[in-house]
């Protein structure tokens, strides 16, 4: 929504440095390290997901309905959010969320591993 692009704006333009403030670079390095562990560990399994660089999401080519592989994560216990709710070219996509402490992004892809077969080398 609009409203919360001008706050993000006036926000944003009174910092006077040119170093993001140390709230951010904190938060930063808690989402690059999540990305990091998922996107390293699903590489692992052979899943193939480019690793973002501005966003905490990680879109994996589940190559199928994304509507039925959501279910069958959500099935173990792992929820992702299916790309066509994104539109049509979000189909055959599903959206993994870095939301989560690493911990729980770990487990996630232990069950991940477990219900498709895979080693889980990480």
């Amino acid at each position: 929504p609009v409203y919360i692009q001008k706050v993000a704006a006036k926000a944003l333009a009174s910092y006077k440095s040119a170093e993001p403030p140390n709230f951010l670079k904190k938060n930063n390095k808690i989402y690059a390290e999540r990305r990091d562990v998922l996107v390293d560990r699903l590489r692992s399994m052979g899943f193939k997901c480019d690793k973002p660089k501005a966003t905490f999401y990680v879109w994996l080519n589940c190559k199928s309905s994304s509507i039925e592989y959501a279910t069958k994560l959500l099935s173990v216990g792992v929820a992702v959010t299916p790309g066509i709710g994104f539109g049509e070219h979000g189909e055959n996509y599903v959206r993994f969320s870095l939301t989560q402490p690493k911990e729980r992004i770990v487990e996630a892809c232990k069950r991940i591993a477990a219900l498709f077969g895979c080693a889980d080398t990480q």
